[in-house]
């Protein structure tokens, strides 16, 4: 047992390493990416896409990292960065007539970005917003692989998760809502609600054992995960308190909470669910929003306490 857990701590070790040279090839042969950004697009083609460092070093991934970067380069250009100096052009009173070759030229540029915007099927704050929520969310995995390692090996991935959480919160309780979310969504095992729930069982036990985490434990006591998202929606607006949505919502978490699988809700409590979950999966990009700022602060903390 020690021997398997000692060799998946060295494969991560390897592929972190692996990650790493990739990232440093990706820079150097395609000069609009960071560091930062060249790591995610090695983890996606190593994990996603199943490319060896090997395959990606001999340039078997560059058809698909000259289009990332073609995206890349227009995104760079595109926003304007924070020290990037404003100049104000003042208003002129005179017309002056523009040259016939400068239209042209503006007019292939927009068709240029009206092309790609139709490719990629989003639009630019769609995009925007996309990569908000896709950075904060590799933020938070940054801030809890802090205490991967020593508690990978003590708990199973229920209770690793609970404990991420409720480290991540000791000190911003503020973070609670949008880290129930990406860890909610980050279940992919098929069985998201039913796993979800005994995540959710974990942290209510283990924050009602200490009074300090009082303002945390303040947000689940006495409720049920699906009771819990209810009343998020509600206070978000998302569904009014006595309505019959609201009502079908109160028949699903009771039924749930007498029978906490998915696969013994009724058909009509289902479609009640689905109804119901999606609307929670919208207001993830106001979650990533609101606690953006905070989350890069600790993953700057972390980085700078470092040595």
């Amino acid at each position: 047992m020690a021997n398997n857990k000692t060799d998946t701590l060295f494969e991560k070790i390897n592929f972190n390493s692996d990650c790493r040279n990739v990232a440093e090839y990706i820079v150097k042969k395609f000069a609009d990416f960071d560091l930062e950004k060249a790591m995610q697009i090695a983890k996606y083609l190593m994990i996603e896409e199943k490319y060896s460092r090997e395959a990606i070093l001999n340039g078997e991934a560059d058809k698909f990292l000259e289009k990332r970067s073609k995206i890349q380069q227009i995104v760079n250009n595109s926003v304007r960065q924070e020290n990037e100096n404003i100049i104000e052009v003042k208003l002129r009173t005179k017309k002056e007539k523009i040259s016939k070759k400068d239209v042209q030229k503006l007019a292939g540029i927009m068709a240029t970005l009206i092309l790609i915007t139709s490719v990629l099927g989003v639009t630019y704050t769609d995009r925007m917003n996309e990569a908000l929520v896709r950075n904060t969310s590799q933020k938070i995995d940054v801030l809890a692989s802090e205490v991967v390692v020593k508690d990978e090996i003590a708990y199973n991935y229920n209770e690793l998760t609970a404990d991420r959480i409720i480290n991540l919160c000791i000190d911003n309780p503020n973070l609670f809502d949008v880290l129930i979310y990406d860890s909610y969504y980050k279940i992919n095992n098929g069985h998201r609600l039913d796993t979800f729930t005994e995540i959710w069982n974990i942290l209510q036990n283990r924050l009602s054992n200490d009074e300090s985490f009082e303002p945390i434990y303040s947000k689940i006591s006495n409720k049920t995960f699906l009771s819990y998202v209810l009343n998020i929606l509600m206070i978000n607006g998302k569904i009014e308190q006595n309505s019959k949505e609201y009502q079908k919502c109160i028949g699903l978490i009771s039924e749930f909470a007498l029978k906490p699988s998915y696969e013994d809700i009724s058909k009509e409590n289902r479609v009640v669910l689905k109804e119901m979950l999606q609307k929670y999966q919208d207001l993830g990009l106001m979650l990533y929003k609101e606690s953006n700022k905070t989350i890069m602060n600790e993953v700057n903390e972390e980085m700078g306490g470092r040595k």
